[in-house]
């Protein structure tokens, strides 16, 4: 009766206690076995020999498979680099900008594909494409009420608007009657949010004009105010 290595579970190099789900079958002194490992992961040594103590040598073992998710292309916002089986990664735009779906998270994780390549799944279940780009945030800057005057509408980023007053109203400050929208700071770092301000830093606002109605010249009387 030949001597044999008896079936072996295949583990991680980390922990050779927890098996893969796949074995290394039983094989004759001498004799070699191709190990085979699941999604996501490679084995530290592709051949194992059965050895005179009738032991496998290497051990059988698998490590995960650097860059099983390739990296995502992300046009106006950080590029995902390419990561390992269970990884976690946010994806992040340029400011004043939002990723062109809704989701719960901006976070996608490495989950088990094929054999060569794995799939970045959003935290609906959706697969992320290849190339994602982010999209002009509309509404960066929210509308404000102009006092005695027009509603100043959403914004993006940048974008620029005048101030209208209403009739018999004008600006307070003439020089302050055109708004852009910028980012807000906390602590000197800006955030994905924005306001309305003027060259002054300021909201503008209205007020009546004095002389709005001309001064009558009441012939052979008086304009009693």
């Amino acid at each position: 009766v030949p001597e044999w290595c008896s079936e072996t579970c295949v583990a991680t190099a980390a922990n050779l206690r927890e098996c893969l789900g796949t074995t290394v079958s039983a094989g004759i002194v001498d004799r070699e076995a191709l190990v085979t490992c699941p999604p996501g992961h490679v084995p530290d040594s592709d051949i194992v020999r059965c050895d005179q103590s009738r032991s496998w040598s290497p051990p059988p073992a698998c490590h995960l498979k650097p860059e099983y998710c390739t990296g995502i292309v992300v046009v106006h916002g950080e590029d995902v680099a390419a990561q390992t089986l269970g990884a976690l990664t946010t994806v992040t735009c340029e400011l004043g900008r939002i990723l062109p779906f809704q989701e719960q998270s901006d976070v996608v994780e490495c989950k088990a594909g094929t054999a060569e390549h794995g799939t970045w799944l959003r935290t609906s279940g959706l697969v992320l494409e290849q190339i994602v780009e982010c999209a002009i945030k509309s509404d960066f800057c929210g509308s404000i009420q102009i006092v005695n005057g027009a509603l100043v509408p959403e914004g993006a980023m940048r974008a620029v608007t005048t101030v209208v007053c209403d009739d018999a109203y004008e600006l307070q400050d003439p020089g302050s009657g055109e708004l852009a929208c910028s980012a807000l700071e906390q602590d000197g770092v800006p955030q994905n949010a924005g306001r309305w301000t003027s060259t002054a830093g300021t909201i503008p606002s209205c007020s009546m004009i004095v002389d709005y109605c001309a001064e009558l010249d009441v012939e052979n009387g008086e304009l009693i105010p």
